[in-house]
């Protein structure tokens, strides 16, 4: 099984981590992928790391995804009442051999592969 890691990130206008503005991050991911673990480091967090939302740790959370296996295009939306809404979209390759073969989900060559919640 092929994993993608995203980190998710609240950000200041200038891109800065806001280390003091943890919020409530909820993720969609469309496409031939699925969320399989979403979680932050806190030492003491407040449920699991099975759901689609949970809530920053020093402005930071970390998304995996794991590939379905089949090509195409998968979609991660990134949603916060307080600092709305980033997207990023991923290849996904199919199996070696098959047309685009290779990993799945790969972040493009040169990309930053996570997404960004950002003040607007």
């Amino acid at each position: 099984m092929d994993l993608a890691f995203l980190a998710v990130t609240i950000t200041d206008a200038a891109g800065v981590v806001e280390m003091l503005a943890d919020g409530r991050v909820t993720l969609t991911v469309s496409g031939p992928a699925e969320l399989v673990g979403f979680g932050t480091a806190n030492p003491a967090p407040v449920g699991g790391f099975v759901s689609d939302s949970c809530t920053t740790f020093r402005g930071r959370a970390l998304a995996v995804l794991r590939s379905t296996g089949e090509p195409g295009e998968v979609t991660v939306t990134a949603r916060s009442e307080s600092t709305g809404r980033a997207e990023i979209r991923l290849p996904a390759r199919g199996p070696a051999g098959r047309e685009g073969g290779g990993p799945s989900p790969a972040a493009p060559a040169g990309s930053r592969p996570h997404a960004v919640t950002g003040r607007p």
